[in-house]
């Protein structure tokens, strides 16, 4: 799966459970393996400095009948940075 794949992954998880993290949840990336990560904002406080966090809600839009999707032009947006 590419970059893109995995982040849309972890943001559709964090829709479907989004009681489940705080109100800080991080979307996190390796860099170096590409590995995507979900974590609350206090764990993502104490991951690596090598490992880039992105706010959940940044790659999440609301539709206009107020159910929550994947912004998927800011996913492609992050994972462009990652192409190699």
């Amino acid at each position: 799966m590419d970059i893109n794949g995995k982040v849309l992954e972890k943001v559709r998880e964090y829709i479907s459970a989004d009681e489940s993290y705080d109100d800080d949840a991080q979307i996190t990336i390796d860099p170096e393996s590409l590995e995507v990560g979900l974590v609350d904002g206090e764990e993502a406080d104490g991951l690596a400095d090598s490992i880039d966090c992105y706010p959940a809600m940044d790659f999440v839009e609301m539709t206009a009948d107020g159910k929550w999707v994947p912004d998927t032009e800011a996913i492609a947006s992050v994972a462009a940075e990652y192409a190699g």
